[in-house]
């Protein structure tokens, strides 16, 4: 009985301590968009987390209320991109390329279980791609 207790306490405790994207999240974003993926790793993670997690500096990006709630609330698939290529990364804004930011904006998405459009976000689609 002791061995079971314990065992469910290390499992409430894990998926307790469980913050930003899960594997099956990670897959999905990557699936949307493998070239986000390594922009995300690249230019992102160090502050926002390998799992989108966030840091004291840097908010969550993957996870229930991130990208279409809280503080950070973004509406649409627009309104990220345009804040992403302006604002991000931190210490260099603005740096990345266009197709660079529309890849990490995918990735984002994917992560966050938001139904990308075939081929990713663009400017063609991404007003129509709903956060919220």
């Amino acid at each position: 009985m002791r061995t079971l207790t314990l065992c469910l306490s290390l499992v409430v405790t894990a998926c307790a301590g469980q913050r930003g994207a899960t594997q099956a999240n990670l897959i999905d974003a990557s699936n949307a968009s493998p070239l986000g993926e390594l922009v995300y790793k690249d230019r992102c993670s160090r502050c926002h987390g390998e799992r989108g997690q966030g840091s004291d500096g840097a908010p969550a990006l993957f996870g229930e209320g991130t990208l279409g709630g809280g503080e950070h609330a973004f509406k649409d698939g627009q309104a990220l991109f345009d804040y992403v290529s302006s604002k991000m990364p931190k210490n260099a804004p603005g740096s990345l390329t266009v197709r660079d930011n529309w890849a990490v904006v995918t990735y984002l998405a994917g992560a966050n279980a938001v139904s990308v459009p075939r081929g990713g976000l663009s400017e063609a689609n991404a007003a129509d791609v709903k956060l919220r």
